[in-house]
């Protein structure tokens, strides 16, 4: 029985890993965060912070333990993230952290994913860690919130799944928005007001829309959850999608189309004009904007010693630069 469920957790695990853009601890969506033109990235046990006006960067904290970090979030002076304690690829045990801007002031909150804060409050993917002999798998629970110092837990709605395979949160004007087991949902930070949308695969925000994928084509989901089809994602010779929503700004949105070594390209496209414009060849995973014109990217680079680097290119596809490689199985 126990090696069912820990075949079941890792499973789980592994789907996770498939289904959304990698690289950032467990490859999870929306692993930067941007406080005007300072954009804050990580690349495994290390965070950084990139002037998206200069395309300068540095080092902020080498932590060591937890090892890999994600699911960075800007708020008022501190940096909230995902922080992994467990090293290998076979499980996680993964909390919700923060610590001032300058790296200082860290502090473990609770057990979960994605910290995202609005109107004061953070609002999360709860979690819990269930230990398989010397491994151990955070299993997400469901939505919640408490103060921005970990204090006033509240949990907003339940996961009925034992093991969600997908998830993640992004809020726009007062609507949280959630992946469970690859479908959308919508409530209001409250928890009241829940809605279905139907199979999502990925999700951003410019703050007023949230734009999202499922496995054929990308959306435009008004705060309603009113979802209007933008375009066809993307597919190689094989019949796999490839195109992945990376991020949003001022009505443009940046795609990847990650082929793994066919098919790959990076991509604007402007929802006012319908157009879609390539503007890269590079297999970008994930991207997060700053005010300025340059964003902090992740993409896969096939490498047999580093397979992927976090670095940084401007909007228009130009002047690209590694930061640092690394490495995922």
């Amino acid at each position: 029985m126990k090696k069912t469920i820990r075949l079941l957790a890792l499973t789980a695990c592994m789907l996770l890993l498939f289904l959304l853009p990698v690289s950032v601890s467990a490859g999870r969506m929306h692993a930067t965060a941007a406080n005007g033109a300072t954009v804050y990235f990580a690349v495994d046990d290390t965070i950084y912070t990139l002037n998206s006006k200069t395309g300068t960067y540095k080092k902020i904290r080498k932590f060591g333990k937890p090892y890999y970090i994600g699911d960075l979030s800007y708020h008022n002076g501190y940096v909230y993230f995902s922080g992994n304690y467990y090293r290998g690829s076979d499980g996680d045990e993964t909390y919700v952290c923060r610590m001032k801007k300058d790296g200082t002031g860290f502090k473990k909150l609770a057990c979960g994913y994605y910290p995202k804060i609005y109107g004061g409050k953070l609002y999360y993917i709860q979690a819990s860690v269930k230990w398989y002999g010397s491994t151990p798998v955070t299993s997400p629970t469901g939505v919640g919130s408490m103060s921005v110092d970990g204090t006033g837990k509240k949990t907003l709605t339940k996961f009925t799944s034992q093991y969600p395979y997908s998830y993640g949160i992004v809020i726009a004007s007062g609507r949280l928005f959630y992946i469970c087991d690859g479908k959308l949902n919508v409530m209001m930070t409250s928890g009241l007001g829940k809605k279905a949308l139907g199979p999502c695969q990925g999700m951003t925000t410019d703050g007023t829309y949230v734009y999202c994928y499922d496995e054929s084509s990308v959306y435009k989901v008004s705060l309603g959850g009113t979802k209007v089809r933008l375009f066809a994602r993307h597919k190689n010779s094989y019949g796999t999608a490839l195109t992945r929503v990376l991020a949003a700004k001022n009505g443009i949105l940046f795609l990847g189309d990650v082929g793994y070594g066919s098919g790959s390209g990076f991509f604007k496209y402007n929802v006012k004009t319908k157009k879609l414009t390539k503007i890269g060849s590079y297999a970008i995973t994930q991207m997060s904007l700053g005010s300025g014109p340059y964003a902090a990217v992740h993409r896969y680079t096939g490498g047999s010693k580093y397979n992927f680097a976090a670095g940084r290119i401007t909007t228009s596809g130009k002047s690209y630069k590694t930061i640092a490689s690394y490495y995922r199985s």
